[in-house]
């Protein structure tokens, strides 16, 4: 079935290319003409740039951001027996790499604002818990300040997915910095999105730095020697060096999305008790991956900006709790009321740095003819 045509789409790559054409023609020219395309000195550059950008010590780039979480938590132990707690209201991934290591998904419920509820966390603790994923959702920050006073001395990793969220900041530090590790998806559409799939870890911890290092090429220690099990999953030198000329870009970009967010937020406001709006709290910048609005009549206000050329998404329908892949946990709807009404209700308006005024304006218009 072919993709329908919107005048106002979700998110405008090609413009973004346009603006810097120059920058990533030049990344990828650097690129073929070296012949090195696994791994090398672009991969070894760009890990040096995000952590300097970040302010950790360690960047590993990894082929996805399922491959970073997944990486992760094999270099952290996690192994059969082991528990991981996580939202259920969440991206396949998460509860997917914890599965394939054999360990045990422990799904919880959400907050109001989408992020991870530090109370139930608290009480899906047991002696088997091993880490505790925190998802950064939509890219504002999760309570990773109060999570990790919760876990300081359980003995438990804390590990941020900040697929979302790179820039975000909580009290003034940036996500990331706060877990054992932060975990990047470097997907398209990401606020810093390659030209395919890539990810990283960011970590200070030197010895998960070493240990994901090796998991990432075979374990290898010495070529074709190895010493355990691990995986393909090296950054391509392309996605890196592409990467590299975007990273420049990212906070004035991440500034672009927070203005526009603000235009929808004041348009918004007086549509109180018809729409839900993101609230963000002092303490807390949001990046606005995306800008995602709740209402009981969700599929209906898609539907009607679908007619008038006006492109919205459904990002996560249902909850991980009730997919039929996880069904051997014994969960059952009902289970998270929150996160399985927000699973109805959700829906995410087109946001992206390039995007005119004029379209947020006319998203914004109508909705309210749509509420009227």
């Amino acid at each position: 079935m072919p993709t329908p045509s919107f005048s106002i789409p979700m998110l405008d790559l090609p413009g973004e290319y346009q603006c810097i054409k120059t920058d990533i023609d030049s990344a990828i020219a650097r690129v073929i003409a070296s012949g090195r395309f696994i791994l090398g000195e672009e991969v070894i550059s760009f890990e040096r740039e995000l952590s300097a950008y970040l302010g950790l010590a360690h960047t590993v780039g990894v082929a996805s951001g399922t491959d970073a979480l997944k990486l992760t938590l094999q270099a952290l132990g996690v192994t059969p027996g082991d528990e991981v707690v996580m939202p259920t209201l969440n991206y396949i991934s998460d509860g997917e790499v914890v599965a394939q290591l054999g360990a045990k998904p422990v799904f919880m419920d959400s907050g109001e604002d989408m992020n991870i509820d530090v109370a139930a966390v608290e009480r899906a603790l047991t002696a088997k818990t091993k880490a505790v994923i925190a998802v950064h959702f939509h890219g504002l920050p999760a309570d990773v300040d109060k999570l990790a006073d919760l876990l300081a001395d359980k003995k438990i990793y804390l590990i941020e997915d900040c697929a979302q969220a790179l820039g975000a900041k909580l009290s003034g530090n940036k996500v990331s910095t706060f877990g054992v590790a932060g975990c990047f998806s470097f997907f398209p559409s990401k606020n810093l999105g390659a030209y395919g799939d890539a990810g990283a870890v960011a970590t200070d911890n030197v010895h998960l730095a070493e240990g994901l290092r090796l998991i990432r090429a075979h374990y290898q220690r010495s070529r074709y020697q190895s010493d355990a099990f691990g995986y393909n999953s090296r950054l391509d030198a392309l996605q890196a060096a592409i990467l590299r000329a975007k990273l420049p870009h990212l906070d004035d970009w991440n500034h672009r999305r927070q203005e526009a967010a603000k235009l929808y937020q004041a348009g918004l406001t007086d549509l109180t008790g018809k729409i839900g709006l993101p609230q963000v709290p002092a303490h807390k910048e949001h990046v606005y991956y995306q800008y995602a609005v709740t209402t009981p009549r969700r599929d209906e206000l898609k539907a009607y900006l679908a007619e008038r050329g006006m492109e919205s998404q459904i990002h996560y329908p249902y909850p991980l709790h009730i997919m039929p892949a996880y069904s051997y946990l014994g969960y059952k709807a009902g289970d998270f009321p929150v996160a399985e009404r927000l699973c109805k209700e959700t829906l995410s308006l087109p946001l992206y740095p390039l995007i005119p005024r004029e379209n947020v304006e006319r998203v914004i218009s109508t909705i309210h003819d749509f509420f009227k």
